[in-house]
């Protein structure tokens, strides 16, 4: 177990006893909370995004992955995007897909203003950023599809 592991524990610990905390599952909550950050990248209306970066400063793990269009784009098995969360090296390697939404079929559309939620990979130590690791955002369009504009929202768990 690492050193933030056991601040967040010690501080679940101690916010669960603090007169006014509802439950344990607040105060696991409100701690988790203290130790996220969600960075956001936006992309406008029209041609695909080309990959845009943030640097992380410290190491982390994506918790979430949430997608918000501007218009409605129905899901087309030709006609769709791919909206793609990745992570490089911070030393120009090549990039590891985090999570991605298509609105293809199986996909489904992006309905304007409606967050969809991205699959974060489930396989080991894909989520995980090292500090100095770039955290990256991109689209493309498969077929003659145009882009709306969209909102990505990364929340990530410091490590």
């Amino acid at each position: 177990m690492g050193d933030r592991q056991k601040i967040k524990d010690n501080q679940k610990g101690v916010y669960g006893v603090i007169n006014g905390v509802s439950s344990a599952a607040g105060a696991q909550a409100a701690v988790e909370q203290m130790h996220e950050e969600t960075f956001v990248f936006q992309a406008p209306a029209g041609s695909p995004f080309a990959e845009a970066g943030i640097a992380v400063l410290k190491a982390c793990k994506v918790k979430s992955i949430r997608v918000t269009a501007g218009t409605t784009l129905a899901a087309d098995a030709t006609n769709n995007i791919t909206a793609t969360v990745a992570k490089r090296d911070g030393a120009g390697g090549s990039a590891t897909t985090i999570g991605a939404v298509t609105t293809n079929v199986a996909g489904g559309a992006l309905t304007a203003f409606v967050p969809k939620t991205a699959d974060v990979s489930s396989t080991a130590g894909v989520a995980l950023l090292a500090a100095g690791n770039v955290l990256t955002f991109k689209t493309a369009d498969n077929g003659t599809t145009t882009e709306p504009a969209l909102t990505c929202s990364v929340t990530v768990e410091y490590v």
